[in-house]
């Protein structure tokens, strides 16, 4: 084989090569075609979450009988439409019953986890003196898990107020109160908002 024909091979070798390679490697390196259709957001997926937690010390009296807003328990959020909300608030409370709670008296109070002009979810704190004994010397201090969820249907894109509220729905005399702590304990109390899609 002479000079020319080992060019000639060496020409098409070179272009088997290169065509082999192009093969393999164009579809990788061309960028990918535009989808006509925009990426759909998967339903179920948290798209924002706001979580407002407090340990100070706060306390209800039973001659509060107006709806007022616990301490630090509120939050607004804004969405953007075509999804829900999930809402939750947890304490550890006290509630602290003075001796001048007669036998057979109870105190009232309640709490409700308001998403304002949505829903609201509410739940009743209730204690009443035993008829058996009258002897009430000491005051006390009684544990209760407080647990509001809530949830709403698809939403339009607004921004929604959301509120933990409390008031005692007994006039009492001033003595017996909802806590969040007792004597050196302070307990966490938590309000947890989040988007979802729908």
């Amino acid at each position: 084989m002479g000079k020319t024909g080992a060019v000639v091979l060496s020409v098409i070798i070179s272009v088997l090569l290169t065509s082999g390679i192009s093969y393999f490697m164009i579809p990788y390196l061309a960028p990918a075609p535009e989808s006509e259709e925009p990426d759909e957001i998967p339903s179920g997926l948290i798209l924002q979450s706001i979580t407002e937690e407090n340990t100070d010390y706060v306390q209800l009296n039973d001659t509060n009988t107006t709806w007022t807003v616990m301490p630090t328990m509120e939050t607004t959020i804004t969405t953007d439409g075509n999804s829900s909300l999930e809402v939750m608030y947890y304490a550890e409370m006290f509630l602290y019953v003075q001796p001048a709670l007669l036998a057979g008296n109870a105190v009232y109070f309640n709490m409700t986890l308001e998403i304002e002009g949505v829903t609201n979810y509410s739940a009743l704190i209730f204690y009443q003196r035993g008829d058996n004994n009258t002897d009430y010397i000491f005051a006390e201090f009684l544990p209760c898990s407080v647990f509001l969820r809530a949830e709403t249907s698809t939403l339009a894109a607004d921004t929604y107020s959301i509120n933990v509220l409390w008031k005692s729905l007994g006039d009492g005399a001033g003595n017996n109160r909802l806590t969040t702590g007792a004597f050196l304990i302070e307990n966490p109390y938590t309000l947890n908002v989040k988007e979802i899609s729908a």
